[in-house]
C-alpha cells in the first residue's frame, strides 16, 4: 500500500512540473537616441498568438510580465515596440482635459528572439 501512495505522490509531482509553462525574465531599458531615458508609457512584446508589457519607470527601466511587471514572458520570437509615450500639451486651451503629445516614433519596432532570461535595452527615436 505504501508503494502504491509513493507512485501516486511521484506521478502527481511529475504531471503538475510538465504542465507548467517555463518564463524567462526579460527587462531593460528604453532612452531616447540621444540617451535621455524615456520615463513613461510600456514595452511591448507581440506574437501572432501572444502579447505581453511592461511599464516603464521614471528611469527608463521595465520588467515584462504576463500578470504583474517582472513575472516573466514565455519563450519566443516577438515584435517590440514601444506604446503610449505622452504627455500634456502645455499649449492646451483646457487644462482640464489637456492635448496630449505623442514623443516617440510610432513606427519603432524591433525584432527579439527570447530563449532565456535576457536584457533587451532599446534606444528609440523621438516623434519627428
Amino acid at each position: 500500500m505504501r508503494s502504491f501512495y509513493c507512485s501516486l505522490v511521484v506521478t502527481l509531482l511529475v504531471v503538475m512540473v510538465g504542465c507548467g509553462e517555463s518564463k524567462v525574465l526579460v527587462s531593460g531599458k528604453v532612452v531616447f537616441e540621444d540617451g535621455t531615458p524615456i520615463g513613461t508609457g510600456q514595452v511591448l512584446f507581440n506574437s501572432p498568438d501572444y502579447a505581453v508589457t511592461g511599464n516603464i519607470q521614471p528611469d527608463g527601466t521595465y520588467k515584462l510580465g504576463e500578470r504583474k511587471d517582472g513575472d516573466g514572458i514565455r519563450p519566443g520570437k516577438y515584435t517590440v515596440s514601444v506604446v503610449n509615450v505622452t504627455k500634456p500639451d502645455p499649449t492646451s486651451p483646457d487644462p482640464q482635459r489637456p492635448n496630449i503629445i505623442s514623443l516617440t516614433d510610432e513606427s519603432f519596432s524591433k525584432q527579439v528572439d527570447v530563449v532565456k532570461s535576457m536584457t533587451v535595452d532599446l534606444q528609440v527615436p523621438p516623434k519627428k
